[in-house]
C-alpha cells in the first residue's frame, strides 16, 4: 500500500500572516508617531523664534521713534532704556543733523539672555536703519 498524500488546507499556509501584518502595522504606527513628535518640536522652536524676532523688531522701532521724537523736541525720551521681559534696545548710529538735513539712525532690539545689555552671538537681534529729515 502506498502512503496517502498529505492534505494541506488553505488556512495552514496563512498561519504566520497575522504576525507579519501586526509587526508591519506596529512599525508604520511607530514611524508616524516619531514624525508627529519631530514636527511638534520643530513647530514649537520656530514659533518661539518668530515671537522673539517680532518682539525685537518692535522694540527697535519703538526706540527709534522715541529717539526721533527726542531730536524733534517733542519728548524727553532721548536715552533708550531696557524694555521689560529681557528686551533691550541699543542705538549704534545716531547721525543727527540740523533740521532740513538728512539724518540716520540705527537701532538694535534684542532678547537679552545674559543680562549685560549687549547683543551677543546666539541671541535674537533685529537691527533697523532709519533715514529721516526733520
Amino acid at each position: 500500500m502506498s502512503p496517502k498524500p498529505l492534505k494541506i488546507s488553505q488556512t495552514d499556509n496563512q498561519q504566520g500572516f497575522g504576525l507579519i501584518a501586526a509587526l508591519f502595522m506596529i512599525v508604520i504606527l511607530a514611524m508616524f508617531g516619531s514624525l508627529a513628535a519631530r514636527y511638534l518640536a520643530t513647530t514649537t522652536i520656530t514659533s518661539t523664534d518668530d515671537y522673539l524676532w517680532a518682539k525685537s523688531l518692535y522694540a527697535a522701532e519703538s526706540a527709534a521713534n522715541r529717539r526721533i521724537l527726542y531730536h524733534d523736541g517733542g519728548g524727553t525720551g532721548g536715552f533708550v532704556t531696557p524694555v521689560v521681559n529681557n528686551m533691550t534696545t541699543v542705538i549704534s548710529i545716531d547721525n543727527f543733523q540740523p533740521p532740513g538735513s538728512p539724518s540716520s539712525l540705527e537701532v538694535s532690539g534684542f532678547f537679552d539672555t545674559n543680562g549685560n545689555a549687549t547683543p551677543d552671538s546666539g541671541e535674537v537681534v533685529r537691527t533697523i536703519t532709519i533715514k529721516y529729515m526733520l
